[in-house]
C-alpha cells in the first residue's frame, strides 16, 4: 500500500537502534571477512552443516557467493558456486543447478566475459531440459531466461569487437 504525500510526511522518524544494529552488522562482517583470510575460505562449518543435503550447500554457496560480490570478489563468489555444482548435478528434482549456472552467468558478465556467460546460459538451458522440477514452469522459465541473457550477451560480444566498421554496426544492429 503507498502513502500519500502528505502521509509520507507525517512518517515517524527512522529508529536510532536501526543505525546501531547496521553498525554492529558491518563491524562483524568484516571481522568475518578478516577469519576467512586467515583460515582460507572459512566456511568449514558451515559446509558440514551441510552434510550430503546438496539443497542446503547450495543454499550455504549462494549466500557466500553473494557476501564475496558484495565485497567485491568475483573469483572466490564463482568459486563458491562452482564448489557445489557437481553434487546439485545429481540432483535433477531440484532447480538449484539451473539458479547456480544462472549466478555464474552474472559473475561471468561481471567480471567481463560474455563468452563465458553464454556458456553458463547453455548450461543453465540443459539443466532446465533434464530437471524435474514444475514441469510446466520450468519450460517457460528456461526460455525466457535464456532468451533474456542471450539477447544482452549476444549484443556485449558485438559492442567488444575491435574497431568500428561496418562489420561491427551490422553485429550490434543485429544484436
Amino acid at each position: 500500500m503507498r502513502c500519500t504525500p502528505r502521509e509520507c510526511d507525517r512518517a515517524p522518524a527512522v529508529d536510532p537502534r536501526l543505525g546501531r544494529a547496521a553498525a554492529r552488522t558491518r563491524a562483524r562482517a568484516r571481522r568475518g571477512r578478516n577469519r576467512d583470510r586467515r583460515r582460507g575460505h572459512g566456511h568449514g562449518r558451515q559446509a558440514a552443516a551441510a552434510g550430503d543435503d546438496a539443497h542446503v550447500a547450495y543454499m550455504v554457496a549462494r549466500i557466500r557467493a553473494t557476501r564475496f560480490v558484495y565485497s567485491g570478489d568475483l573469483d572466490r563468489a564463482g568459486a563458491a558456486l562452482l564448489a557445489v555444482l557437481p553434487a546439485l548435478a545429481r540432483h535433477p528434482e531440484l532447480p538449484d543447478e539451473f539458479c547456480a549456472h544462472n549466478a555464474m552467468m552474472m559473475i561471468r558478465e561481471a567480471r567481463g566475459n560474455p563468452a563465458a556467460a553464454l556458456a553458463e546460459d547453455d548450461q543453465a538451458t540443459l539443466c532446465a531440459a533434464r530437471g524435474r522440477w514444475d514441469a510446466q514452469g520450468r519450460a517457460i522459465l528456461a526460455f525466457q531466461k535464456d532468451r533474456w541473457h542471450r539477447a544482452y550477451l549476444t549484443r556485449m560480444l558485438a559492442e567488444s569487437r575491435s574497431g568500428s566498421g561496418s562489420v561491427k554496426q551490422a553485429l550490434i544492429q543485429y544484436a
